[in-house]
């Protein structure tokens, strides 16, 4: 039936030349989820989190803590966090790790935060435990401080990796022997007990990139977990760069992502299974109908710079669309590192 539907459904290959009023709801949806981490307002309601005040260059921070949080932290687990000045903003403090557990080993400090996390998780302060253990870094590409619970990131303002992966299907037929335009976008929908965006649109293979896991094998894992997609099926993932942002989050907490995009070309017959529990159900939908919803905020808000990164590079959205230069610009802040 997938055959039949996508080989006989009539569809443009060109480029969607979109309204303005389109293009301002994508745009919209995007600087929902973006601050400026540099801006004056952010920096009179959060300090910094250095772990180790020592090692850090002058305006180098980890996270970004919110005062009230830190205050919480400095006070009720003061042998763990310590409130020092700070040296670049005479007046105001940072967030450190106390001298004794700064100068531990990688293992020990991860277990000192952990009993203060778990500790607030008890407490009923941080929610949506997911035991799952992230790396505390300033940027990709260098070793950890250490390892933070997922679910803690956002109150410690530290930067999240993950992956999201587009899945797509072509067309069958395509005169002349060109490469057949993508019809189709396979979409989930986040089940309905997810502590985060419960019901809303999804890509249909995304998560956090825990420690000692390569990016790769992140994508081939999640792809088996999230959708029943074989390990020789999933390595076909093309990688196709990142989008990054920084916002608010419902708790007011300091959310700082960096999403790895990859492109999944899936076959016109294959049909993902959910198999963790985290999504409700997939559909094959048209190009138009992920679009339309897309502008109308049916999605998940960080699949909006996804979704957005994939529609213009691979010409879905036309170049002389109002505004177009401003979404190309919108995908990344200055923090994609």
């Amino acid at each position: 039936h997938l055959l039949l539907l996508i080989s006989t459904m009539s569809f443009s290959s060109a480029k969607a030349l979109l309204s303005g009023e389109k293009m301002n709801s994508m745009l919209s949806f995007i600087r929902s989820i973006r601050i400026d981490l540099k801006s004056e307002l952010l920096h009179q309601r959060a300090i910094p989190f250095i772990p180790i005040l020592e090692d850090a260059e002058p305006g180098q921070f980890v996270g970004l803590v919110t005062n009230s949080f830190a205050q919480k932290l400095a006070t009720e687990y003061s042998n763990t966090f310590s409130l020092h000045s700070d040296t670049s903003r005479p007046g105001t403090n940072v967030l450190t790790l106390t001298v004794p557990i700064s100068k531990s080993s990688f293992e020990e400090m991860t277990a000192k935060v952990a009993s203060v996390t778990s500790s607030l998780r008890d407490q009923g302060f941080i929610q949506g435990w997911r035991n799952e253990l992230l790396p505390l870094t300033e940027t990709f590409s260098v070793k950890p401080k250490l390892l933070l619970e997922r679910a803690a990131c956002p109150y410690f303002g530290v930067k999240a990796y993950g992956v999201h992966i587009n899945g797509f299907v072509r067309s069958q037929a395509v005169p002349g022997g060109l490469t057949p335009p993508i019809s189709h976008i396979w979409v989930a929908t986040r089940s309905k007990l997810k502590s985060t965006w419960p019901g809303m649109l999804d890509h249909i293979v995304a998560g956090a990139i825990p420690y000692g896991v390569s990016v790769l094998e992140n994508v081939v894992k999640e792809c088996e977990e999230e959708a029943s997609i074989d390990r020789s099926l999933a390595v076909s993932a093309r990688p196709a760069g990142a989008v990054s942002y920084a916002y608010l989050d419902e708790n007011q907490n300091i959310r700082r992502d960096a999403l790895f995009c990859f492109d999944l070309e899936l076959p016109p017959d294959f049909i993902p299974k959910p198999l963790d529990g985290e999504v409700e159900r997939f559909d094959l939908r048209e190009v138009d109908w992920v679009l339309e919803r897309l502008c109308n905020g049916h999605y998940k808000p960080n699949c909006n710079l996804v979704l957005v990164d994939f529609f213009i590079r691979h010409g879905l959205i036309s170049p002389d669309s109002p505004h177009y230069l401003e979404l190309v610009g919108s995908l990344r802040d200055q923090d994609c590192a």
